[in-house]
């Protein structure tokens, strides 16, 4: 019986603990209350700063240049080769004051018995922590880090294989960047909340198409580079476009490789511009006038290369720019340059232009470079350096077979439609 009686009384110990201790809360929070309303209890802090005994506003006043200070708190972004240091104020952050001091004034004060006294019996034996956490807008943060981003955004490049100085040169792939914002973003907004002060950035590669270790069997199987006068600009223009139409192609074993087809009709939505042709024995002026300099830039390059040509027509006059003989004119839909791949592997046609030198570069595979029966090329001639371009003075009316130019297959008239 006595253990049972015991039992009762201990177990009623806390209820009567807080039924003494209910009138002592009570005063306490009554002694926190002056003519400008309610203070905070002692010892209570928000975001570690000690407020007890301030009012509502006397705690929102004292707070702000902490909250201030902490807006302007940097957060470092980093990732390879970038780095941006950015604020939460720029993040759009805020701090909600108001909420922060409601809920200290509500310490000790209008809570259930047992809650407001262990709040206050920790004011009295030590400190009770409010916090106070600054709140990002997502849809903001995310808008001012893509901003940021956009500068650590690389797109991938193909590696190249080009020719200088008469040898193969491989330039190297390039791998392509893509940075994750969401993710970047979540990792900010949670960098924010826990105080961290720098941030990886999240980021994506993207590999290109063409690795540089796709190209490293490749060798040069022939080269050959023509003048052309860059004054000439239409003529310049056409020589350019023609030429990047060009560049790159890849032809694979056994095809057969066709200037017209790879380019196209040459017109003016192409931005092809009018330049002086050859029409029989007469130069008139046809849209893409300059591109035959390609195809037989091409022509020499095969030849050069032991190639076979499957169609090949010569200027109804001399071009400046290649021996006699050595030319190859180009006529959409009429005439046209064409060689067939014999090496047993893949050949890359390059055309490049630098100043006023275009130079054609065929790129075979190490394995394939000396296979293949190459027959039918024509002999090749040397011709390392061509002729000086001449050019008519200026306001000279065209001539008939004036040297700068060059002619269309056979006589017709190209009008607007000519190529070169």
């Amino acid at each position: 019986m006595a253990f049972r009686t015991s039992s009762r009384l201990f177990g009623a110990l806390p209820c009567l603990l807080f039924a003494c201790a209910a009138p002592s809360i009570a005063l306490l929070a009554t002694a926190q209350t002056s003519a400008d309303g309610p203070r905070i209890l002692p010892h209570v802090t928000i975001a570690g700063l000690d407020v007890g005994g301030l009012t509502a506003s006397e705690a929102v006043e004292v707070l702000s240049t902490q909250v201030a200070d902490e807006l302007s708190r940097e957060i470092t972004l980093r990732a390879p080769d970038h780095e941006f240091a950015i604020t939460l104020r720029d993040l759009g952050g805020r701090a909600d004051l108001e909420d922060a001091v409601a809920r200290a004034l509500d310490v000790g004060r209008g809570q259930t018995v047992p809650t407001a006294l262990r709040e206050a019996v920790d004011t009295i034996l030590g400190s009770f922590e409010v916090d106070l956490p600054i709140i990002l807008e997502p849809a903001r943060a995310r808008t001012i880090t893509e901003g940021l981003l956009s500068d650590v955004r690389r797109e991938p490049r193909d590696a190249r294989a080009t020719v200088a100085n008469g040898e193969l040169v491989i330039e190297p792939h390039i791998v392509g960047v893509e940075p994750d914002v969401q993710a970047t973003t979540e990792a900010l907004i949670e960098a924010a909340h826990r105080g961290d002060p720098a941030v990886t950035i999240s980021v994506r590669e993207i590999l290109p198409e063409v690795l540089t270790s796709s190209l490293e069997d490749l060798v040069l199987l022939a080269s050959f580079t023509t003048h052309f006068s860059t004054g000439q600009v239409n003529r310049a223009t056409n020589i350019r476009i023609g030429s990047a139409l060009i560049d790159g192609a890849v032809v694979p074993a056994g095809a057969i490789f066709s200037v017209n087809q790879t380019t196209g009709p040459r017109t003016s939505d192409k931005g092809f511009l009018a330049a002086p042709v050859y029409s029989g024995q007469d130069v008139i002026y046809g849209i893409g006038g300059g591109v035959c300099q390609i195809s037989t830039t091409i022509y020499n390059a095969v030849l050069e290369a032991g190639l076979k040509v499957v169609e090949r027509h010569q200027h109804s006059l001399p071009v400046h720019y290649v021996p006699r003989g050595r030319d190859a004119t180009i006529d959409y839909g009429s005439a046209d340059f064409r060689f067939q791949n014999t090496t047993g592997g893949p050949i890359i046609v390059r055309t490049t232009i630098d100043g006023g030198y275009l130079t054609c570069a065929l790129l075979g595979r190490k394995s394939s470079a000396t296979s293949g029966s190459r027959e039918g090329s024509s002999p090749a001639q040397p011709a390392s350096q061509p002729p000086a371009e001449a050019k008519p003075a200026t306001g000279e009316p065209l001539t008939r077979g004036a040297p700068p130019y060059e002619s269309a297959a056979s006589s017709a008239d190209l009008g607007a439609e000519a190529s070169n």
